[in-house]
């Protein structure tokens, strides 16, 4: 029988039946994937393991003595509410197996069980404890950086009465590195001065170097769009917002036709964007343009950062008082690229650049550039009364580790 392909939790599996000639067979299935696994020959006996041990995965027959499959699951929801559960049985009735879903299972067996069903089945429920077990870590994880973005939004109050002149010149000294990277003025200062150097005067007439004069025309592009970017930004600035009522749901939507409308962008390097196919519903009040801005800014930022043929993830969840948005992008180990702890806040400052190597590919698609958009997309999030911070995180999941961005939108809801 062929092995898991990926990282799959290290707490073992729980077989709970009281057909000993059943328990033998799930036992062989599961060492032949070099499962660990664990027996209880009814549900008082599981739940009894389950005081001592932690599990991934329940495998549960429903007809026990003592008691039953439809017993033991409802005591488990009632202390693991996302405990993942395999239900087996011989009934294929679908009026059966529509009572069986109901009880909150991951997915059931028939009987007799075969071990290629039993590998799918067993392989997508781990994959799903998996992905259950990171997005709990990222949620306590993430619960932290709420914590310290306040703390540190109160500290930069502080800065602000304590040291005006230093807060005013950091963002000049940021805009000086910025536009001196990549294309635009500061490629375009340097154009000049080759062509003063090589210039030559005859008959009232300059004879310049037509590489030279390529390579300024498209800067004096880029140029253009970095105006435009900073007068874009100044809208945002400037404009007052009108938040109106809105859902979860609408959002969702939107943000459907953003994904769609980037396809070209996200096709240069071969990304993959995946959104949730459903979300929690509730009520948040919001200006759609200016927060669909924002969403685009951490879209194209997720992108820049991405090694090609990877993927980009939305997860959401409704917690503290706010509906999350969580935009995950992995990150190149041997690239560099991500956002040391000591660099968080200060991504989002005017103009700050902690990488100073520019994506060109992204200049007609980046709403922001010269290093306002993250400034952009914090902005926007205060105006909605939410929070914005961006922090990067190993990405465990997988069978090999990997460092990942999360971008992270938290806006007010009421229910």
């Amino acid at each position: 029988m062929e092995k898991l392909k990926f990282k799959r939790p290290k707490e073992p599996v729980l077989i709970v039946d009281d057909n000993k000639a059943m328990t033998a067979v799930l036992s062989k299935y599961c060492q032949l994937l070099d499962i660990e696994y664990e027996i209880a020959f009814n549900g008082k006996e599981g739940l009894s393991l389950v005081k001592k041990t932690n599990f991934s995965i329940f495998i549960v027959d429903l007809m026990m003595p003592v008691m039953d499959g439809k017993t033991f699951i409802k005591e488990i929801k009632s202390v693991l509410p996302d405990a993942v559960i395999i239900v087996q049985t011989s009934n294929n009735d679908p009026k059966t197996i529509i009572e069986i879903m109901k009880l909150n299972v991951f997915d059931y067996m028939l009987k007799p069980i075969d071990s290629e069903v039993f590998k799918q089945v067993i392989l997508k429920s781990l994959e799903h404890k998996a992905l259950l077990d990171f997005k709990n870590l990222h949620q306590l994880y993430a619960e932290k950086k709420v914590q310290s973005q306040i703390d540190w939004l109160l500290y930069k109050e502080t800065l602000l009465v304590k040291d005006q002149v230093k807060q005013n010149t950091s963002p000049i000294l940021n805009l000086h590195t910025s536009l001196n990277s990549g294309a635009g003025i500061g490629t375009l200062v340097t154009i000049l001065d080759l062509v003063k150097a090589t210039v030559e005067k005859k008959d009232n007439k300059y004879t310049v170097d037509a590489e030279y004069l390529d390579i300024l025309f498209e800067n004096g592009e880029y140029c253009k769009k970095q105006i435009h970017s900073l007068s874009e930004f100044s809208n945002v600035l400037n404009t007052k917002f009108e938040l109106r009522a809105s859902t979860s749901l609408q959002l969702l939507d939107r943000i459907y036709k953003l994904k769609n409308d980037s396809q070209e962008l996200f096709a240069q390097k071969k990304i993959e964007c995946i959104l949730p196919e459903e979300v929690k519903k509730c009520n948040i009040a919001i200006n759609e343009n200016t927060i669909l801005l924002a969403i685009h800014e951490i879209f194209v930022n997720a992108y820049k950062y991405s090694p090609p043929d990877s993927k980009i993830f939305l997860l959401t969840n409704i917690k503290d008082g706010y509906f999350w948005l969580s935009i995950k992008n992995s990150v190149d180990l041997s690239s560099g690229f991500g956002i040391p702890a000591e660099y968080e806040h200060l991504v989002t400052e005017p103009f700050f650049r902690l990488v100073q190597v520019v994506d060109e590919s992204v200049v007609g698609f980046e709403k922001f550039s010269i290093g306002l958009g993250l400034t952009a997309v914090d902005f926007i999030l205060k105006k909605h009364n939410g929070l914005f911070f961006i922090h990067e995180m190993m990405d465990h999941t997988q069978r090999t580790s990997s460092k990942s961005v999360f971008a992270e939108i938290l806006l007010p809801y009421t229910l």
